[in-house]
């Protein structure tokens, strides 16, 4: 009788035991390779003619358009995506993600799936990877913020490494605290805007590009813009900063199809 009665409280157990193992919807992972599942079952739809799937690694992208982002149909009626993933540089720990089926329905994800959040599902969800983030500021210096679990921001100099896309090293004289993530570090010399450097923690194996995004922010002009018409001459102005030349094509028409020339 004690044998009996043990033999189903196990039985009772068991379900709620698989309940905390219920692995992720919407993806599966093979070492560095990450894909993407969709099963019209787990939405409660027929079979569609297409699957994307688009989200925060994509800046949310809302185009239709056929890319590398289409999952490809399988016999058993899911569809599959793989990408490589190495050490989550694509699609980062946290990211939320939805897929697009037919002609661009955005569809929320199930509720009850253990990796859903406002809507959208979320590659490994509750995980914060070590990720290290720059900016080039107006002043030739670099701002940089570690974030994610178990990353420490240091303040001594010699903890950041700042250096040309060749791998030349460039000196960091000092190191000041912005605000609670933000930190500055200025170079001996100003950073040079034509080149690409990239910033690191090397002790915690933290690497990223430098970008100008707070650089171009910053960049104003107060000149007329487009064409400047006068009795002498005609002059075409366009604020650029990010361009290395730029061309302009004249032609003798309104609506003509025939490039006249180029300056």
């Amino acid at each position: 009788m004690l044998r009996s009665l043990l033999a189903v409280a196990a039985l009772c157990v068991l379900p709620t035991a698989h309940a905390q193992d219920t692995p992720p919807l919407g993806y599966y992972e093979r070492g560095d390779t990450l894909v993407f599942t969709f099963d019209p079952a787990d939405y409660g739809i027929d079979p569609p003619p297409r699957v994307w799937v688009t989200g925060a690694f994509r800046n949310w992208d809302d185009s239709t358009a056929p890319s590398e982002w289409d999952l490809t149909p399988r016999e058993d009626g899911t569809w599959r995506l793989a990408i490589f993933n190495e050490e989550q540089r694509i699609v980062v720990p946290g990211s939320p993600f939805k897929f697009r089926t037919g002609d661009g329905i955005w569809r929320d994800a199930p509720s009850g799936v253990p990796n859903a959040q406002g809507g959208n599902l979320v590659y490994r969800f509750g995980v914060t990877s070590p990720r290290l983030r720059a900016q080039m500021t107006p002043e030739g210096n670099v701002l940089v913020w570690p974030t994610g679990d178990g990353v420490t921001r240091p303040t001594e100099a010699s903890a950041y490494r700042i250096e040309l896309w060749d791998g030349t090293p460039v000196e960091v004289a000092h190191v000041a605290p912005v605000d609670a993530t933000e930190t500055l570090l200025r170079p001996a010399d100003p950073l040079d805007t034509h080149h690409v450097y990239y910033a690191s923690l090397p002790g915690q194996n933290l690497r990223a590009r430098v970008r100008f995004d707070r650089l171009w922010r910053t960049l104003v002009s107060g000149k007329p813009l487009g064409a400047i018409v006068t009795d002498d001459e005609t002059t075409f102005r366009v604020f650029a900063p990010r361009a290395d030349e730029v061309t302009l094509y004249v032609y003798p028409t309104r609506n003509a199809s025939v490039l006249q020339g180029t300056v």
